[in-house]
């Protein structure tokens, strides 16, 4: 008798913490539901900064109340897999010891509050257990399919999202980027398909997967057409079962369905032919921009690094310094010239954090590969993320860190053959110190990422004002102009930490409205606080507005090399050819 009252005690005693962390998992879930579906088209960045904003703080604000229910109690629980989730939390500490020599700390610093917070959150996500997970994987993946079903309008000619763009670069979904798509996508499979891998008998999550699986090949991404081989492959190779060669056969016939319907084939032999003409370049699709640039990074800092988050500050010279060094010229066939990303997240990180990160990196690939052999849904998971880790930048978007946290949420939980870690027991006010920190540093990270927002909704507006300029009368124009430029200048008062950004529009106005001088000094001040190619652009303009062509043209001559269609902006034809015949002239 005492025992079964005892017992029914604990059961009643548990069910309202039961019912909490449903409702925190389910609070964390609907984030990512919205982060796969939001869009802010008034935005400066409309697709990619509302999902990271909104993942980020979101993510956040569910873990740090999660974190301070646990530590009020004074036992918060530990992943099972304590070695991987030391090796993650090392991570931010590498990244923000960084700053010390960054030449932008800001960045440094941002880069790691982020990674503490997508850790902490697959931390949590490990506590929570494979169950917890699974309906995690059922929200991103409803949110990625409401994108996906975007992309089949768009398909079939429906404008639901006008962005802009013609042919493969269309097909965006809610992703605002075919790759992102697919990334987005793909990466999510083989969290959906896992319960039918182990026998499950719900169907929603299963026809969720195929489908995406069809739209990720749809995008006519070959980073998701090597992913989904490599699926394809870890499953059949893992199938010990009708049901798991069942699935693998599943991803074959969709996959194959999707990239012929989709055009895949007309893709492949485009790329086919550009490598048989030897235009490598434009067959990897412009990545060696990054790649080379991440390689003269690790040259020239070959120890520690540019620092985290500084990739992109570092972007325009280490790409010009390789040009230089092996006497070439960029090859780009657009304008827009600037890599934020290596399209090689670990290539970048070697790049970002030098040899520390490549022990890191080294130290995480020992200790994690012995955990995914028991579980081919992880293997499956790491097969599908490994080409977009080497081609694209998932690390860096919140469509790609959603599926990476839940695999590294999976490999810190516990497997069947190992017991639970135990919980940490902690005095009762160093636990509750530690509570009252974390719902801080949430309300930090809130604030931060609604600034942010904030911030590219503001830049949003700006570029629509200097585009629209253009169609103005000549009077109204630069009385619009110069009301631009004066608003950029109070904004960079208020808010020096975003003259990375607000620096090059201001060049930008300035010159359009005929100031000359003011916009030399503003791309000048750009340059020096974050260096572009664009930037090196408008100083060489702003410097042939003023009659200055010699000086002009060394200017010209750096922006052209490491993008000559950049030179397609120079209005003088005579400057034009003259700026272009030095940027595309082979040194020795």
């Amino acid at each position: 008798m005492g025992r079964t009252g005892t017992a029914k005690n604990h059961r009643k005693g548990s069910a309202p913490a039961e019912d909490r962390a449903r409702g925190l998992v389910s609070a964390a879930g609907l984030v990512l539901f919205l982060a796969e579906v939001l869009v802010l088209p008034a935005a400066a960045s409309p697709f990619r900064t509302p999902k990271m904003s909104l993942a980020t703080g979101g993510l956040a604000a569910v873990v740090a109340l999660a974190a301070a229910r646990h530590l009020w109690g004074g036992t918060p629980a530990l992943p099972a897999g304590r070695r991987v989730a030391a090796l993650l939390l090392a991570l931010p500490i590498l990244q923000a010891a960084s700053a010390a020599w960054s030449a932008d700390p800001r960045a440094a610093l941002a880069t790691a509050a982020a990674s503490v917070i997508w850790v902490a959150a697959a931390m949590a996500g490990a506590v929570a257990g494979r169950k917890a997970l699974a309906r995690l994987a059922l929200w991103a993946g409803a949110g990625a399919t409401v994108s996906g079903l975007v992309m089949v309008l768009q398909l079939a000619g429906v404008s639901v999202l006008d962005v802009g763009r013609t042919g493969r670069f269309a097909l965006t979904g809610l992703a605002g980027n075919p790759a992102d798509l697919a990334m987005g996508t793909l990466m999510l499979v083989p969290f959906l398909l896992a319960p039918l891998a182990a026998g499950a008998t719900g169907r929603g999550p299963a026809v969720a997967g195929f489908f995406l699986v069809a739209v990720g090949l749809a995008t006519r991404t070959l980073t998701g057409l090597l992913a989904a081989g490599l699926m394809f492959l870890v499953w059949l190779v893992r199938a010990r079962s009708r049901r798991l060669r069942a699935v693998a056969a599943g991803i074959l016939a969709v996959g194959l369905a999707a990239a012929l319907l989709g055009g895949t084939g007309d893709r492949l032999r485009e790329v086919a032919a550009r490598a048989r003409a030897g235009d490598w370049y434009g067959a990897l699709s412009a990545r060696a921009d990054g790649w080379t640039a991440a390689v003269e990074m690790v040259r020239q800092h070959p120890l520690a690094g540019v620092g985290a988050g500084n990739f992109g500050r570092s972007f325009y010279e280490a790409r010009l310094a390789w040009l230089d060094r092996t006497g070439g010229h960029g090859g780009r066939g657009e304008a827009a010239t600037h890599f934020t990303w290596a399209h090689c997240d670990p290539l970048q990180l070697v790049a970002e954090l030098g040899l520390p990160g490549l022990a890191w990196l080294a130290a995480l690939l020992a200790v994690a590969l012995p955990r995914l052999r028991g579980d081919p849904v992880l293997q499956v998971g790491a097969a599908a993320a490994v080409p977009f880790l080497l081609l694209h930048y998932p690390a860096h978007l919140a469509l790609g860190l959603v599926p990476l946290a839940l695999l590294a949420a999976g490999l810190m939980s516990a497997t069947g053959n190992e017991e639970p870690a135990p919980r940490l027991a902690l005095p009762t006010p160093a636990a509750r110190t530690l509570a009252v920190l974390c719902l801080a540093g949430a309300a930090a990270a809130v604030t931060w990422q609604v600034r942010t927002v904030r911030s590219s909704l503001w830049m949003g507006s700006l570029h629509r004002v200097l585009v629209r300029s253009d169609g103005l009368p000549p009077a109204v124009r630069g009385r619009a102009l110069s009301l631009a430029a004066a608003t950029i200048s109070r904004r960079l008062e208020d808010r020096p930490s975003e003259a990375p950004v607000l620096l090059p529009e201001l060049g930008r106005a300035l010159l359009a409205a005929g100031d000359a001088r003011g916009a030399e000094d503003a791309y000048r001040k750009a340059l020096r606080v974050a260096p572009r190619a664009e930037s090196a652009l408008g100083l060489g303009l702003a410097l042939a507005a003023q009659g200055r062509v010699t000086e002009a043209l060394v200017w010209l001559e750096r922006a052209g090399r490491v993008n000559p269609t950049l030179l397609e902006l120079v209005p003088d034809p005579g400057l034009r050819k003259s700026a272009r015949a030095l940027a595309t002239s082979r040194r020795r």
